[in-house]
């Protein structure tokens, strides 16, 4: 407990990091007061002891090397005895490349999170909308373009154009679709009869019934059907019973309160 605590503390932190720093500046500082191959290493190494000892720090720098890749997330296998040198550098500079390419793709990730801005969506009144359209609110009631009509150079002084008022007489009712199209008004109890034979985004019956098939001699067609679709008073009637909204429409987004 009182390791963690220590751990914890961002003093004993920077300390532990400036001996860290000092023991790597002995540690390179005696490395450079070995000697070279060429400096009388062949005749250190007749030494047993010598040859011991570097044998000992060889296998701590493997063992700590290995430590560090794992840590770092690397895959790369670092022997255990090390027969050919320039291999094993080859291992290390691949393992580097490695461990800089990660780092490099978590700092764009890390950037791309802090410039991603979350949408708000402006919080509106669900009420009834009144109809009644003059010629002073006609200019504004454009839809979804009236968020770009008020970022334009003075919006509020400009006058309706002669445009603007001739479109008022566009907002009198026109004739019904049915008077326009010819298509009759049947008001009566008779059962409906659908035009369209093929039933589209239908759901697939498990078990095929029975169909039937009908000639027309008229056209020289025959259309088929399955014997239970006039079975309910809807023709989409299984798929409307078997639908489901997908979770991420139902997922509220934030909202941004109406200013006063």
């Amino acid at each position: 407990m009182s390791e963690e605590q220590s751990t914890s503390n961002p003093n004993d932190i920077l300390d532990s990091v400036k001996n860290v720093k000092l023991c790597a500046v002995r540690a390179v500082g005696e490395a450079n007061a070995l000697p070279m191959r060429t400096e009388g290493y062949e005749l250190y190494a007749s030494f047993p002891a010598y040859a011991n000892l570097m044998m000992e720090q060889q296998r701590r720098i493997t063992i700590m090397l290995r430590e560090v890749l794992q840590n770092a997330g690397c895959r790369i296998p670092i022997p255990a005895k090390i027969s050919d040198l320039d291999e094993f550098l080859d291992r290390i500079v691949e393992a580097n490349d490695s461990i800089c390419e990660r780092a490099g793709i978590l700092l764009d990730l890390l950037q791309k999170a802090r410039r991603m801005e979350e949408v708000v969506v402006p919080q509106q009144i669900l009420d009834a909308e009144s109809t009644a359209a003059s010629e002073q609110t006609l200019f504004e009631r454009q839809g979804r373009y009236t968020a770009l009509l008020r970022r334009l150079p003075g919006y509020k002084d400009k006058q309706l154009s002669s445009a603007v008022t001739s479109a008022v007489p566009l907002l009198t009712p026109r004739e019904k679709p049915q008077a326009v199209f010819g298509i009759e008004v049947d008001n009566s109890f008779a059962e409906f009869k659908p035009k369209l034979r093929e039933k589209h985004h239908a759901m697939k019956n498990p078990v095929r019934n029975l169909e039937i098939v009908d000639n027309d001699n008229d056209y020289a067609k025959s259309t088929i059907w399955s014997n239970d679709e006039g079975a309910s008073l809807h023709p989409y009637q299984k798929e409307l019973s078997h639908f489901k909204i997908p979770e991420r429409q139902l997922i509220v987004g934030m909202t941004e309160p109406l200013k006063t």
